[in-house]
């Protein structure tokens, strides 16, 4: 099966039109005229879920199973907001859940990462903590068949990948983590305070990559341009080893590649699940 070619709708602005679409998912597909409130303000929104109906963010066709899942994992905590449609977790839940849940669709998955990379499916797990010391959680993690392990990021609505105050606490892991973990692999101005705290989640995401078959795989909508260049500008700056070990890739394109063919009717909740993710999220057309 070919995979198709996505053709983008120009969106002037990203943000708004998602809004938009993710509101109509609200009121046709879920039924709920009723707006949720986000809490940082006490304002209802139309892309927003009423906090009770939070699991409504998780897609129809695997809401059951995933909902499973999560009640096992009891590591994995919601995030605060994760009745707000534009949840990149709930995403990431949704685009990613039919790949864990059917081998062959995992093995689609395989085929875009880094040119085929063969992925150890067991032990693959979301929200993963690897040094809680440190801190970060990745949306997804798997380990490379021979060595070496693969971090996923997901964005969705984000203006930008985070930054971080300059404070003692964050100056203190600066010197005492990701120096050591990055000294001599970055550009010494990448690790100067001003620069590093700027630029601070990806730079903590980096500092993982200890071995040379680690991946850090940037997942984000094509149709968010201005994240698109934050993260082509960033990799033009650290240089050509780690930079290899980087790939970015269009949460359009991955769609697509899960999903093989958009206009064969795979039977199956897993390939009814990518289909609704591609009607749920995706700002653009399929063209043949």
């Amino acid at each position: 099966m070919s995979n198709p070619q996505i053709s983008l709708q120009i969106q002037p602005h990203y943000q708004s039109a998602l809004r938009d679409r993710l509101a109509r998912h609200k009121r046709d597909v879920l039924g709920i005229k009723q707006d949720g409130v986000w809490e940082a303000n006490g304002r209802p929104y139309p892309h927003v879920l009423p906090a009770h109906l939070r699991n409504l963010n998780l897609l129809e066709p695997l809401r059951a199973r995933l909902l499973a899942y999560l009640a096992a994992q009891p590591e994995i905590t919601l995030h605060r907001y994760f009745h707000h449609l534009t949840s990149s977790q709930a995403m990431c839940l949704n685009l990613l859940a039919p790949a864990l849940f059917r081998s062959s669709i995992w093995a689609r998955l395989e085929s875009q990462i880094d040119a085929g990379i063969e992925l150890i499916q067991e032990g693959a797990a979301f929200e993963k903590v690897l040094d809680r010391s440190e801190g970060t959680n990745f949306d997804f993690y798997c380990r490379r068949r021979g060595g070496g392990v693969v971090y996923f990021e997901f964005k969705l609505a984000e203006e930008a990948y985070g930054s971080a105050v300059r404070d003692a606490r964050h100056l203190a892991k600066l010197q005492h983590i990701y120096l050591p973990r990055l000294k001599g692999r970055v550009t010494d101005r990448v690790l100067e305070p001003g620069w590093f705290f700027r630029h601070y989640q990806l730079l903590r995401n980096l500092s993982y990559l200890a071995d040379e078959r680690d991946r850090l795989v940037l997942v984000l909508p094509r149709a968010h341009t201005t994240l698109m260049m934050q993260v082509d500008r960033f990799l033009d700056t650290i240089g050509p080893t780690l930079r290899a070990q980087v790939q970015v890739i269009a949460m359009e394109d991955l769609a697509s590649a899960l999903l093989a063919d958009p206009h064969q009717q795979e039977a199956g909740p897993e390939f009814a699940q990518l289909r609704a993710f591609i009607d749920k999220y995706c700002l653009t057309q399929w063209v043949h």
